[in-house]
């Protein structure tokens, strides 16, 4: 066999010793969706690098969520990608696998905002789209020529080819939430939004990419092949919908297979019938809509974008997209300057008042090279100096400025309470 490369998820949520939140109830919560595996998906990322690995090559796919993970074994790539809220489990491995005398390299968001700290842990770093970076490193470690660091750019999508889901069995994709098999794949990349908390446009750019709909199809005819029955496609995308004609196309021809899907999606396609319906043809599952906030002001700072459809009525923008079909997941973040204990009640007042069937409202997280993360560093108001393994969205991670951190933990710990039962007493009503 040629060279023999693991690629690896690391994991933290499924250890018993993890804190989601310094709130009991909340961790409760959290902790008891976790340990059932509600959110468990393969990499798609790592999987889609395996993809440029042919026969010659031993591969092996090493995921904290299925399985532990052998540290004690040699292999001559460690290939492991890693987010904010998992980099010190990453370096943990990582450190473990270099003194095995593995080459290991680190790529993934996380890597991509904080590349120094990555580089203590790594003998190599990937910055950004890792595609062209991965076949240049790949090249130069066979030379014996492996740099230090890799910088992705901006690569053409349908060059990119389809994550190797092929390497794992099909309980991998099994999803207790759904109660069937879920897929996971991208379609586009870039954001060309400026929200102030988000490090996304960091790994991706602004400029906004899609592949085109008949590339993006094989990975559908892909899923549809191998799944045991018909199965959800998770759309890993910021927003699949800023291109309106190819996001029509493409949802038009997702209608012709058994699946239902799930995905990201602006409130500006409230605006649009012909999108809603090609969305609701394809039987949606859940639109995820940031909503973010209920307060004009804030969302102003937040993204002008968001504010411009708040002043033209929020509660109209998700009655439409309800309205033809598509059942949204309402996404919502608390902590901004501005808000206060009220803001708990005025996010339950609105999810109820609409119907929203399900809702996630999160404390803000100020991830690095972000703009609000700058903010609370010049105004001191970060709560601790180390803090990754904290950002779950359940743990207060900085001073808000109306509200003290108890009100803000009890606020969060109360609308969860209080979603969780308006959901179970809507789907009682249906």
């Amino acid at each position: 066999m040629g060279l023999s490369i693991a690629f690896v998820t690391p994991y933290v949520f499924l250890r018993d010793d993890y804190v989601f939140s310094p709130h009991p109830g909340i961790h409760q919560m959290i902790s008891s969706s976790y340990k059932k595996h509600v959110f468990r998906r393969p990499n798609v990322s790592l999987l889609t690098l395996a993809a440029y690995l042919d026969d010659s090559y031993e591969i092996h796919y090493l995921d904290e969520q299925y399985a532990e993970i052998d540290l004690s074994r040699h292999y001559d790539i460690v290939a492991i990608s890693i987010m904010t809220v998992n980099a010190y489990r990453g370096y943990e491995i990582a450190d473990r696998f270099r003194a095995n005398g593995c080459h290991v390299i680190i790529g993934g968001i996380h890597a991509t905002i904080a590349p120094q700290e990555a580089q203590q842990h790594a003998d190599t770093v990937v910055t950004g789209e890792g595609e062209e970076a991965w076949v240049q490193f790949l090249a130069d470690f066979k030379a014996g020529q492996a740099k230090p660091i890799y910088y992705g750019g901006s690569m053409n999508l349908d060059e990119s080819p389809p994550p190797r889901y092929d390497l794992l069995p099909n309980d991998y994709f099994f999803s207790p939430m759904f109660q069937k098999e879920v897929y996971s794949f991208q379609y586009s990349r870039g954001c060309p939004h400026r929200c102030n908390f988000c490090a996304s446009s960091k790994a991706y750019g602004k400029k906004y990419r899609t592949k085109q709909v008949d590339h993006f199809m094989k990975c559908v005819e892909s899923a549809a092949q191998r799944a045991s029955g018909d199965f959800v496609l998770f759309f890993a995308d910021d927003d699949i919908t800023i291109k309106r004609l190819p996001a029509i196309e493409l949802f038009e021809r997702m209608a012709d297979f058994p699946l239902k899907w799930v995905g990201c999606a602006d409130i500006a396609i409230s605006d649009d019938p012909e999108l809603l319906k090609a969305m609701s043809k394809a039987r949606c599952e859940a639109v995820i809509v940031g909503l973010e906030s209920l307060d004009g002001t804030i969302l102003e700072e937040v993204d002008p974008f968001k504010a411009k459809y708040f002043k033209n009525n929020y509660g109209d923008c998700v009655d439409r997209i309800q309205d033809a079909g598509l059942p949204i997941y309402g996404s919502f973040i608390t902590g901004f300057d501005g808000d206060s204990v009220e803001t708990y009640h005025r996010i339950y007042k609105f999810v109820d008042q609409h119907g929203i069937s399900k809702s996630s409202v999160s404390m803000l997280v100020p991830y690095p090279q972000t703009a609000i993360y700058d903010q609370f560093v010049a105004q001191k108001r970060l709560l601790y100096d180390n803090y990754w393994d904290k950002c779950t969205g359940a743990y207060p991670l900085h001073q808000p400025r109306d509200m003290t951190v108890e009100e803000m933990l009890e606020g969060t710990y109360w609308i969860m309470k209080k979603l969780a039962e308006g959901a179970s007493n809507r789907m009682l009503r249906m």
